[in-house]
């Protein structure tokens, strides 16, 4: 085991990834703002609607059947 590099990823070892951790979460926490300044409120239905779309029209939801 002596001298042997794990990678964590291609071309970059564990101690490499490790000293770059802090520029790391740097860049998370930068990419999670940008995302939540992206998203929109949207209506319930409008989230849904994919889903909703994909329901048999032929039988009604579990709760309307009961």
């Amino acid at each position: 085991m002596r001298g042997r590099q794990y990678t964590w990823s291609p071309n970059e070892t564990l101690p490499q990834l490790l000293a770059r951790r802090g520029e790391i979460m740097k860049k998370h926490e930068e990419g999670k703002k940008r995302a939540k300044a992206k998203r929109t409120n949207l209506p319930l239905v409008e989230v849904l609607s994919e889903a909703l779309d994909e329901d048999e029209e032929s039988t009604p939801c579990t709760m309307c059947h009961l």
